[in-house]
């Protein structure tokens, strides 16, 4: 599967190497590695407080550099009402909301080695009724022996309940914050969302 941008999402990781958007994402892994590895962390959701910041961008550039750095690394999309990482690798097959519905679970090797990815799946309407189901704990729990670490990409917190869902079920957040579009208000009421699941938030990325 090759990896590849779409309108959406671009991959400077990958097709700029040395450039600053790529080293910004290095950086990053640095950073998040300590935490990560300070606090014993696996599961780690990236959301934003509203949509349209570049989360999904953050996410799979994110996910590529760690598996750059040879951490076995999953990449799930559980936005399921706008998926994009199927786009960005080019990928139609089984993923989660399929899972969720009694498909066998597919995880799909990429072209970057110890990167695998969790599409949405194919099923759109409930998805917070999907999400709130224990198979997502139950399937967090079951690919967990089998990485180093897992990149949740969810829905921004204040568009809907499902990162809030996704929250309370995974080891960490990390919220994804524009400079000159995220507003106070909307960070303050990101931060209390997760409060309210006893959410473990270990950060903002700035872009």
């Amino acid at each position: 599967m090759k990896a590849t941008a779409d309108k959406h999402v671009i991959l400077p990781i990958l097709q700029q190497p040395n450039e600053h958007l790529a080293d910004a994402t290095r950086i990053l892994r640095t950073n998040l590695l300590s935490t990560i590895t300070h606090q014993g962390l696996k599961t780690i959701q990236i959301t934003s407080p509203n949509q349209g910041v570049g989360k999904s961008t953050i996410c799979a550039n994110l996910a590529i550099s760690f598996a750059q750095a040879g951490k076995r690394t999953l990449l799930i999309d559980a936005n399921l009402r706008q998926p994009t990482l199927h786009h960005v690798f080019e990928s139609t097959s089984i993923g989660l909301t399929d899972y969720f519905n009694h498909a066998d679970l597919e995880l799909q090797a990429t072209s970057i080695r110890h990167l695998s990815l969790l599409t949405a799946g194919n099923q759109r309407s409930q998805a917070a009724d999907i999400l709130a189901n224990e198979k997502l704990h139950q399937l967090l729990h079951k690919v967990k022996p089998s990485f180093d670490l897992i990149i949740i990409d969810s829905p921004a917190l204040l568009e809907t309940a499902d990162a809030q869902i996704i929250a309370a079920q995974v080891d960490a957040t990390a919220l994804v914050i524009q400079t000159g579009k995220t507003k106070k208000k909307a960070l303050a009421k990101a931060k209390a969302s997760l409060n309210a699941v006893n959410a473990n938030l270990i950060g903002a990325i700035l872009t």
